[in-house]
């Protein structure tokens, strides 16, 4: 963890009573099923990495999802690099729901087969997640000549399923003017859950520095949402941002408004969570710089690694706490149990 952020931190944190208290049904795990895909997103974190080892197959996967389920994970999250790319995914969903009280989801650059997504909904899949980096042109320098009308168009599509849909958005220094706009075209198609983060520079971001926001505009994103939500009765709203570990001590420092919002969070306990005329804003953060903590990610070779950004390097097996091939689960939650606590002790020197 960043000193400075450490330091800050203390005055409302004892670090030598910070500890860990094991409670997989709150983990989330995103399986990287998928291994190819049809876009060259100028921001995928993916980048030039190439897969390491051996591709797992059907019944690995659903060997494995069994076994996380015997440890207490009902919630799993495929991601990879397009998810409608891979007929293995429907096979897997159908797995998944299969098992009781499970909550299953997907996200996908929009450019699949309406079918694809309506077989998904029909196996009782509980989210769907797709991306629009921006209005057409902004979003189409993102990720190629006419990838918005395909997504937009599929929104339609399945406007009737709308409950279960939710946009979300990497901002850079493009699209962060035109969020609002995002919201409102996909306001018009019924959908009401947006999910945002700011762009990182790993993977094929490392060669589009420039797209970087600065923290103050990113709070100020945030600070402006309550104006926006207020301008929407009723409505039921729901906009999630994501603060990167990375910048939380920058938006301290320089943004008074999420400086106090952090303030009254540690010192009432309350979460982040904002209502709105009717709406409601919610803002997440990992105060604490500890890996595993709150999710892990599966890679589609079985490598399991803290999140999802951890894919970017291209030796991303350094990350790993064991293969699900090739190490047994018992052993790898144990592991990951270890990580933790380590990365805590660490934080109370």
């Amino acid at each position: 963890m960043d000193k400075t952020l450490h330091n800050w931190l203390s005055q409302y944190i004892r670090f030598d009573n910070v500890e860990y208290k094991p409670n997989l049904s709150d983990l989330v795990v995103d399986l990287f099923i998928s291994d190819t895909c049809n876009l060259q997103c100028k921001h995928c974190y993916f980048g030039n990495t190439s897969t390491i080892g051996r591709l797992l197959s059907l019944q690995d996967w659903k060997n494995v999802i069994g076994a996380l389920y015997g440890e207490g994970i009902r919630h799993f999250h495929i991601s990879g690099r397009e998810s409608s790319l891979d007929n293995r995914v429907l096979a897997i969903v159908s797995y998944i729901k299969s098992l009781d009280n499970t909550y299953s989801g997907l996200v996908s650059n929009g450019t699949g087969q309406p079918l694809f997504y309506r077989s998904l909904i029909d196996e009782g899949i509980d989210y769907l997640e797709f991306s629009i980096d921006g209005t057409e042109d902004t979003h189409n320098f993102v990720r190629g000549k006419n990838v918005f009308s395909q997504t937009i168009s599929l929104l339609e599509s399945l406007s009737e399923h709308s409950n279960i849909i939710d946009v979300s958005t990497c901002l850079n220094k493009n699209s962060i003017d035109e969020y609002f706009s995002i919201v409102d075209i996909c306001l018009a198609k019924g959908i009401k859950k947006f999910f945002a983060t700011p762009f990182l520079k790993k993977g094929n971001g490392k060669s589009f520095t420039s797209f970087s926001i600065s923290p103050l505009l990113f709070s100020k994103l945030i600070e402006n949402s309550f104006a926006f939500l207020e301008s929407k009765p009723g409505q039921r709203i729901v906009l999630k941002y994501c603060v990167p570990h990375e910048t939380t001590y920058s938006l301290i420092e320089n943004s008074d408004f999420f400086r106090q919002r952090l303030v009254d969070y540690l010192t009432s306990g309350s979460e982040m969570i904002y209502h709105v005329n009717g709406n409601l804003i919610q803002i997440s953060l990992n105060l604490l710089d500890v890996k595993f903590l709150h999710d892990i990610s599966i890679t589609s070779d079985g490598e399991v690694i803290p999140c999802s950004d951890y894919i970017s390097d291209n030796d991303y097996t350094r990350y790993s706490i064991g293969n699900v091939v090739k190490t047994d689960l018992s052993t790898i939650i144990k592991a990951r149990a270890t990580s933790i606590n380590n990365n805590l002790k660490n934080l109370q020197k």
